[in-house]
């Protein structure tokens, strides 16, 4: 059931009605059976997978406080059944076919929606636990609903047990505040996924994947449009999945913090998915040594990193080679930093006009079926420059970039904080116009729904 449909948002209210309705130590067990519904809904394999992910996890991390010479084995088995399970299905063919072996499995393994993130939240748990920095939660009810909860169990952000578990733990009572913020969220993320992201997916389709055909200004044009299309389709799941969870009270981190607005490639990757950023930087990067290593180790630190990101996304070179970009652009900046020793507002915008356009060249690569199609879309763009042939209704090209701008325009604002006074003293009154306007546009302007991209990570 996709969160773009009435029917999710009609089951959301009876969710939310029932839950402020049943005894307070009630709640987590009715959420939890819920998020497993909803969840199931998807498939009843995928929700095995869920229910048996949580329940190893969750006897690992009792039994890493209580056997202590028997804390390395019980850490494998919790690898195991988390990234060795995501290994299975995501990669193991991909592994396969790159050693000459060909595939086994085919498509005889459809990936669940979601496992990505779910088995990294508890692999995540498990080590947190290990190595004492979290006491192992005593809850099987509390800890399954912090891995399944179902806003963000498909696709994010990924929960800290250190941040959600103890809201789990206290009193959550209907607050008209957290029906404000969500009900505002969900219109903006609505918005961004349903109007901007799935009206560009409709035209920039056929350029990314025949690339031959079209000029090398609408290859250029194909390529801005998509680095806001993946953008508006990450995000706006995001701030859906937020919403729907402060309808129930609970507050989850924020995963998108105006990443276009960025001046450098490290700043990038503190604005974009951020929960993915910070899981990498906390169980990849730091064990692995950090920058308290030497300069050769560190290098290799920052490729690694980036790589395994890429590939995280999916089982395709084109994938790695996006991480790759991402990854050579970070040190070459780090490198062209350390010699600049001043700043001004024109180095300011040039650093940002770099980052944006490395970062709308990387997607290229994210956004092809195949190395040699991302090579030959660069090829067009360089080689073909042509007219500008938006494969469409010219029309519905100028709503599209109409609808791009409004998303630049409300986001620049909130970022450069302009108004601010203003919006303050009119909240109560510019909210409720907001969502009329954002609705009315909805109803005007969408497009069938389509799954989000982060549901086939």
């Amino acid at each position: 059931m996709l969160p773009t449909t009435w029917t999710y948002y009609f089951l959301i209210g009876l969710l939310v009605l029932l839950y402020y309705t049943v005894a307070l130590r009630k709640q987590n067990l009715f959420l939890l059976a819920a998020s497993f519904g909803v969840y199931g809904l998807w498939g009843l394999v995928g929700a095995a997978i869920l229910l048996v992910v949580t329940l190893i996890s969750y006897s690992c991390a009792r039994f890493l406080e209580s056997k202590g010479k028997y804390k390395k084995c019980i850490c494998g088995i919790a690898i195991f059944s988390t990234i060795g399970v995501l290994f299975i299905y995501k990669y193991f063919d991909f592994v396969l076919q790159n050693i000459g072996f060909g595939g086994v499995l085919g498509k005889s393994l459809v990936v669940p929606i979601g496992l990505s993130f779910f088995t990294f939240q508890c692999y995540a748990y498990v080590m947190d636990v290990y190595h004492g920095k979290l006491r192992a939660e005593c809850s099987l009810v509390d800890y399954a609903l912090f891995v399944s909860f179902f806003p963000h169990v498909s696709a994010g952000p990924i929960a800290r047990a250190s941040s959600l578990l103890p809201q789990l733990k206290q009193r959550r009572t209907f607050e008209w505040k957290n029906l404000l913020v969500g009900v505002h969220l969900i219109f903006w993320g609505l918005f961004k996924k349903i109007v901007v992201a799935d009206r560009i997916a409709q035209l920039v389709h056929g350029g990314f994947e025949h690339p031959q055909n079209y000029s090398g200004i609408s290859l250029l044009f194909y390529a801005y449009l998509y680095t806001v299309q993946i953008y508006c389709d990450f995000s706006g799941y995001s701030e859906i999945a937020i919403g729907v969870a402060r309808l129930f009270g609970i507050k989850l981190g924020i995963n998108f913090s105006f990443p276009y607005f960025a001046k450098s490639i490290g700043d990038f990757w503190r604005r974009w998915h951020i929960s993915l950023t910070k899981w990498f930087a906390d169980y990849l990067y730091i064990p692995l040594g950090g920058n308290r290593v030497g300069r050769a180790k560190w290098l290799r630190n920052i490729l690694l990193v980036f790589l395994v990101s890429g590939l995280w996304h999916g089982a395709n070179w084109t994938y790695v080679a996006w991480g790759g970009i991402h990854g050579v652009a970070y040190l070459l900046e780090k490198g062209a930093l350390a010699v600049i020793t001043k700043t001004s507002r024109l180095t300011a915008w040039l650093h940002w006009l770099i980052t944006f356009h490395v970062v709308a060249f990387a997607w290229v690569f994210f956004r092809c079926p195949s190395v040699h199609t991302a090579m030959q879309y660069l090829r067009g763009i360089c080689c073909n420059p042509g007219h500008l042939n938006v494969g469409g209704s010219q029309v519905i090209a100028v709503f599209d970039v109409l609808f791009v701008g409004l998303v630049f325009l409300i986001e620049g604002i909130q970022h450069f904080q302009l108004f601010s006074s203003f919006r303050s003293r009119n909240r109560y009154f510019l909210k409720p116009v907001f969502w009329v306007f954002l609705g009315v546009l909805i109803a005007l302007f969408a497009v069938n729904h389509k799954g989000f991209i982060y549901y086939q990570f």
